[in-house]
């Protein structure tokens, strides 16, 4: 395997100060790897060395096959984001796009834009004048429209919150190179293929973007608060709804293009989002036959577009009724995660009748495809329902059947055949209560079209608020 970096005895002195003595690492190419150590063990220098910002006083170093140098090619591949988030405090965050456009060969001014337009960084307001938190954003941003081979950072999460801090790492790690970390994780599920242990070993798995399919359920609350909820409601706390309201345009057609293009972004979001999900766990679900399954289902499909356009129509809804921002935000997050435990948990498994499927209690039975499975377990001749688990099953055995469990006295062996067949002798059956496969888009198409009705409701509702309420 080649290496992103080498380095053998790499040593550097300031003066009478060893700032890094005698240290050998290798990366390969393709790894995410972390500097762990205290205060003054030399990761800052060891970091400016790779990158080219300084010279060894001995030992050599390796970067991408070459030694660090001054060197525009050698640069080009290299983004490298300091603990100081050394950016111009008097210059935009648009300055910095364009000077980085006249500096490097290949620039991805588009990636900067999105990137802090989904954080909503201002492009046009100082870097001095901005929080902690987002100059480092706005850094990391920068370095990545570099699109380099290989990425260095030197703790630029210091300035941030520990949630921050999570999502930062999380956006360096998808931005740097998205799909090849896609291709990696496919291959690891490959690679696993039948062993829970192996994928627990793995860092990738465990990590953030394991629970990457999990951002189609965050997206759309998240949607409703910061964009739904203030929409009306920040207007009216402002006042600037008089002036909005004074002007040639009726309050219906004001409302309608605020809403409508906020609306189609929640969709377009959304639609992103569940494409991206449904790809990435694509393996998984070829694997594990979970997709129908609650917690997957709601993360793939098309049913996150309509959870994102519902909670969008909420949060204007509920601005427009609180005439608040802070509560508008408070109702729909609360009214949002109700609804969506509501319908998970008590509605969604009765959209069609559930299938029951009876088998002889010594056999084994499990759906075909990427069934739903609602219920298991056994039937006694009685009628008496038990689910899976012994700990259910045992009391309501035959006392002839409980006799021949393993550990029992009169136990034939460890094997638990003699218990079914005694079970079978006595008349008990196995069933299994499930929604086929076969129904997955439909159950799709259904719980998506009831979050766009009530959406579409929210939306009337705001109509009439609107047209009928004093300014």
């Amino acid at each position: 395997m080649s290496l992103a970096i080498e380095t053998r005895e790499l040593s550097k002195r300031y003066r009478r100060v060893r700032a890094l003595t005698e240290c050998t690492v290798t990366v390969p190419q393709g790894r995410i790897s972390a500097l762990v150590g205290p205060n003054g063990a030399g990761k800052t220098t060891l970091l400016r060395l790779l990158a080219g910002l300084a010279s060894p006083t001995g030992g050599t170093a390796s970067v991408l096959g070459g030694s660090p140098r001054q060197d525009p090619a050698f640069l080009a591949e290299i983004g490298f984001l300091a603990q100081e988030i050394p950016l111009y405090r008097r210059f935009t965050a648009e300055d910095h796009i364009r000077i980085g456009a006249h500096m490097n060969p290949r620039w991805d001014a588009s990636l900067v834009r999105t990137r802090l337009a989904e954080l909503r960084i201002p492009l046009d307001q100082r870097v001095g004048t901005l929080s902690g938190g987002q100059r480092a954003q706005v850094a990391l941003a920068l370095t990545l429209a570099k699109r380099p081979r290989l990425l260095l950072l030197d703790e630029p999460v210091a300035a941030l919150d520990p949630l921050a801090r999570r999502n930062f790492l999380a956006a360096a790690v998808i931005l740097a190179d998205g799909l090849r970390i896609a291709s990696h994780w496919h291959s690891i599920l490959a690679a696993c293929s039948g062993s829970t242990a192996c994928l627990r070993q793995t860092p990738l798995v465990n990590g953030t973007l394991g629970d990457l399919p999990y951002l189609s359920l965050i997206v759309p609350a998240v949607l409703g608060i910061l964009w739904g909820a203030p929409l009306v409601a920040h207007e009216l706390e402002t006042r600037t709804i008089d002036f909005a309201w004074t002007q040639s345009v009726t309050r219906t057609r004001w409302l309608t293009v605020k809403a409508g293009w906020l609306l189609l972004a929640a969709a377009a979001c959304g639609g992103a989002i569940t494409a991206l999900t449904t790809w990435w766990s694509g393996p998984d679900n070829a694997q594990h036959a979970s997709a129908f399954e609650p917690g997957h289902f709601d993360t793939q499909g098309i049913v996150p577009v309509g959870y994102a356009v519902f909670a969008m129509a909420l949060g204007i809804a509920a601005g427009t009724v609180t005439r608040r921002t802070l509560p508008a935000i408070a109702v729909t997050l609360g009214g949002f995660i109700g609804l969506r435990l509501v319908i998970s948990d008590f509605i969604r498994q009765h959209y069609m009748a559930a299938v029951t499927t009876y088998y002889n209690v010594a056999d084994s039975f499990t759906p075909r495809g990427q069934a739903w499975v609602l219920a298991q377990g056994a039937i006694s001749p009685t009628g008496r329902v038990v689910p899976t688990g012994w700990g259910d099953l045992y009391p309501a055995l035959p006392a002839s059947c409980q006799k021949l469990l393993p550990g029992s006295p009169t136990a034939k062996g460890d094997s638990l055949n003699a218990v079914f067949s005694c079970m079978q002798a006595h008349g008990w059956r196995g069933f299994a209560t499930y929604q086929p496969a076969s129904r997955y888009w439909p159950f799709q198409g259904i719980e998506t079209g009831i979050y766009v009705l009530l959406a579409a409701a929210l939306i009337a509702v705001t109509y009439v608020i609107i047209r009928r309420r004093d300014a």
